[in-house]
């Protein structure tokens, strides 16, 4: 806006800031409001809960088209 001359250059630095410390407060706000899901989704996902890959094929074999490859596997 200041090349244009619609700002004047000695506010520009005040308008840059007044922008970051907005953008940092709407980010702020968004993380206090969805705190408590971003908890469940870390826990959710979390190693400790987080089922192992040989537990899933069953879903991979079923939602996906690969060829097979099940006489290779050993069990």
């Amino acid at each position: 806006m200041a090349v244009v001359g619609r700002l004047k250059w000695t506010k520009v630095p005040v308008y840059w800031l007044a922008q970051y410390l907005g953008a940092f407060v709407g980010a702020a706000s968004v993380y206090l409001v969805y705190y408590g899901l971003l908890l469940d989704f870390i826990a959710l996902f979390s190693q400790d809960t987080l089922p192992s890959s040989i537990s899933m094929m069953p879903t991979r074999r079923k939602y996906c088209t690969f060829k097979d490859n099940s006489k290779h596997i050993k069990s």
